[in-house]
């Protein structure tokens, strides 16, 4: 009988032991799955993190651009309006003749009266320019400039600028004293004759009604009115 109950003892305390022993399996599983679900969930934050930061990233760059763009704009304008005030302040300093002038009509070279730094003409081109006639009226103009050819072309329909240059202006652009001119003044009235096209035919300079100093060629020329 005392073995019988020992038997059984020992069976159930098996039996006991066997339980315990499965019941932990089940827990490191469970321990196991926890984990897993745990890692996922960190590694979708991690993955909208980074999407986020990337997105953001894009976002920053795109703003960067368009204050890049915005500033290059900025620049473009501010520089097309100092170009601009630059033109405007030209056009009020010259204006074109329209009415009746008092150069209109003949005028012939006397003489060459001053000298640039730099001059294009010989004593031999000199010689050939003195006493040539030169012509400005509203419907055609005489050409005169760096070349002694220049004296054989006529502009139709030239534009007149009329300026005025002041003693300290005519020194800076040619580096001649306005006295040498035989100008008694502080300033003179500059007249630029231009073709059709804007460009440059012939510059010469009011001194009375009578005498103009015309220049070309670095050299400055006195012309006196045909009567």
């Amino acid at each position: 009988m005392k073995h019988i109950r020992s038997f059984i003892s020992v069976t159930l305390l098996l039996v006991m032991l066997t339980g315990c022993g499965t019941e932990k399996p089940q827990s490191n599983n469970s321990q196991t799955n926890n984990d897993t679900v745990t890692e996922t969930d960190t590694n979708k934050m991690d993955n909208n993190t980074k999407t986020n930061d990337t997105t953001n990233n894009n976002v920053k760059d795109k703003e960067g651009n368009t204050k890049k763009d915005n500033t290059a704009n900025e620049v473009n304008s501010n520089n097309s309006n100092s170009n601009t005030a630059v033109n405007n302040n030209y056009k009020n300093n010259a204006t074109t003749v329209q009415n009746e002038e008092s150069f209109y009509g003949q005028w012939v070279i006397e003489k060459a009266i001053a000298y640039c730094k730099v001059v294009s003409y010989s004593n031999d081109d000199i010689k050939k320019i003195v006493g040539k006639k030169l012509s400005f009226s509203k419907e055609q103009s005489s050409c005169f400039g760096d070349d002694i050819s220049y004296l054989n072309d006529i502009v139709k329909s030239p534009i007149y600028k009329k300026s005025v240059i002041t003693s300290d202006e005519f020194l800076k652009n040619w580096c001649v004293p306005i006295s040498t001119l035989t100008i008694n003044s502080n300033t003179v009235t500059k007249i630029e004759i231009d073709d059709a096209k804007n460009f440059p035919t012939c510059t010469f300079f009011i001194k009375d009604d009578n005498t103009l100093i015309l220049y070309g060629g670095g050299i400055f020329f006195e012309l006196s009115k045909v009567t």
